[in-house]
């Protein structure tokens, strides 16, 4: 005995090959046997129960929507085909299609009216059967059959590459040429043919063109793309808000979120323990090879005078193990310096051989402890600061012989202790690390408060030495790469603490004793909304976010750079369908 499943699996197949006459048999045969089943089911006092998707109507469920959407390209074709070739040509060509189908039954029969209602009819089957499986609204099946036929009619590298590489517009320009081509691919289903496919060209246009604009966002959301900077203050240990890794639209709705309640404070929290974490990227560069926890630093200038006191104490135990000797090497060196500062003449000259002749004397092997070797180093250093810091030229260049003259000397510090030498340069390296902290903290407003990353590239500045500040300028001057990195990530100035939910939550005069009172129903809800707004900035949620841009999931970003090409698609698809 035949069942309702397979007498319905026939009637879809006597609709598509266009017989009517079987067709209305087997409707009529399906309709006496659901009318006893209801009868039944009222004389047993039991529900009538009528699944059709799992009784066998594929064609209503949502694959049956998936494959319906697939075949719309192809029935688009056909359609597009049939109207460009010549009536006689079309007639003749429905002619054999349904002598095919007499025959063999492999193909099925186009009515009169051809492709246009063969269309027609074949949408109001689907229809019917989408409405018997408890179906109706958007139909996201046949959106997907949609975008996953008509990808590769898009995915041409002509159209990728044609406006690569010209921002918005590009993506805008792009994004409506798939548009275009997704609503050529969609059978018109109704009315005019010429005047419905103009109507989808334009439609899928329009909506190909929005989600153009927006596949960089979703693309960026998948896939988060942060700055070089950003990547750099990740692994110095600073993880920076959401909206400072990644910059653009996202970091500009942030600062517009700064003036809400609660979420503000939240991010203005974020930032400010973001600078901390800055200024302790900082110590860590000073204090690199010693066992000291930057977290027990405190900040502002009391933290760098630790710091100071921290690696004076190092460097004396360190000299202590050491001995200051001469060699020829040493002598050659400096009768080279001397050299230079004899062509200086007059009493620049006098006076930096006078303090050489001080410090050592030429042709003797001098051994020195290391107490003594810091005296002869302290000395230079002042004397070339001084003299660096001068307005007269001459001075000026004095000051640079003085430096080379120190350099000289730690180089024979290094060559006779070759023990201490890693050491001893990684104290000298941490010390000239402090000295841009230091000049970084001089021009904080406050003693306890931390030092700016703008207040840090002052400081880089400041200590460079080169001829016309060319290190700092080119990036290469020590500690750049920190202070810049932060410039292009973090704020300009440490952001104040805020008060703005304390002021709607505590009652006071937001907006007036009125507005408060009417506002008082809602701030439970406005609360909780404001909390989950703020978990990206507290709670591990800046530590998270930061975790998620340093090891994103392997694959991610080519991900990512396909789902955006298919957004104006679906863009597109998803237009002609609400249209």
């Amino acid at each position: 005995m035949t069942n309702i499943q397979e007498l319905e699996g026939m009637l879809v197949k006597a609709h598509k090959s266009g017989n009517q006459k079987h067709a209305k048999v087997l409707h009529d045969e399906i309709m006496r046997i659901e009318s006893f089943e209801a009868n039944a089911a009222q004389t047993t006092g039991q529900p009538e129960v009528h699944d059709p998707v799992g009784d066998g109507n594929f064609q209503g469920g949502f694959m049956g929507s998936v494959v319906q959407g697939g075949r719309d390209v192809i029935d688009s074709g056909a359609q597009m085909l049939s109207h460009a070739m010549p009536e006689g040509v079309t007639n003749q060509m429905n002619k054999w299609n349904n002598q095919l189908a007499d025959s063999t039954g492999l193909v099925g029969r186009i009515p009169e009216g051809g492709i246009d209602e063969k269309i027609r009819q074949d949408e109001a089957t689907f229809q019917q059967a989408r409405a018997d499986a408890g179906r109706s609204g958007i139909d996201a099946g046949r959106i997907v059959g949609n975008v996953g036929a008509t990808l590769p009619l898009v995915s041409a590298k002509a159209l990728q590459l044609g406006a690569k590489g010209v921002g918005l517009a590009g993506n805008v320009l792009r994004g409506g040429g798939q548009g275009v081509i997704t609503g050529g691919a969609q059978p018109v289903l109704e009315g005019d043919f010429g005047e419905g496919k103009l109507d989808q060209l334009k439609t899928g246009a329009m909506f190909g063109a929005g989600g153009g604009a927006a596949a960089p966002l979703v693309s960026r959301i998948i896939s988060p793309k942060s700055s070089p900077e950003a990547q750099l203050l990740l692994k110095e240990g600073v993880k920076p808000t959401a909206g400072q890794l990644l910059g653009g639209f996202l970091g500009r709705a942030e600062d517009k979120m700064m003036s809400m309640p609660i979420v503000g404070d939240a991010i203005r929290h974020g930032r400010i323990k973001a600078q901390e974490e800055f200024n302790r990227a900082g110590y860590k560069r000073a204090l690199k090879g010693m066992d000291v926890d930057v977290d027990d630093i405190p900040l502002g200038k009391a933290g760098i005078g630790q710091i100071k006191k921290i690696l004076s104490t190092e460097y004396d135990d360190l000299l202590g193990k050491m001995t200051f000797k001469t060699d020829t090497k040493f002598f050659d060196e400096m009768d080279a310096i001397r050299k230079e500062s004899a062509k200086l003449g007059g009493r620049e000259d006098k006076s930096f051989n006078s303090l050489l002749d001080e410090l050592y004397t030429r042709g003797k092997s001098n051994t020195l402890s290391g107490k003594d070797y810091k005296k002869i180093e302290a000395k230079l250093y002042d004397k070339a600061k001084s003299f660096k810091g001068s307005t007269d030229p001459y001075q000026k260049d004095l000051g640079k012989i003085l430096e080379d003259t120190i350099e000289t000397f730690k180089g024979s510090m290094r060559r006779h202790n070759p023990d201490q030498a890693v050491r001893y340069d990684q104290v000298n390296k941490n010390f000239a690390n402090y000295v841009r902290l230091s000049g970084a903290t001089k021009s904080t407003a406050s003693q306890a408060e931390g030092f700016t990353p703008s207040q840090l590239a002052m400081g880089v500045k400041g200590a460079d030495k080169s001829v016309r500040k060319d290190d700092f300028s080119g990036n290469r001057a020590l500690m750049s790469d920190l202070s810049d990195a932060g410039v292009n990530t973090l704020n300009s100035k440490i952001p104040d603490s805020g008060t703005a939910s304390r002021l709607l939550l505590g009652g006071g005069t937001l907006a007036g004793g009125t507005q408060m009172a009417a506002t008082a129903p809602y701030i439970p809800y406005i609360a909780a909304a404001a909390g989950i707004g703020s978990a990206p900035y507290v709670l591990g949620g800046r530590q998270l976010a930061a975790a998620l841009l340093a090891k994103r999931p392997k694959g991610a970003k080519e991900f990512a750079r396909e789902i955006s090409k298919t957004v104006p698609v679906i863009g597109a698809s998803s237009g002609i369908a609400l249209n």
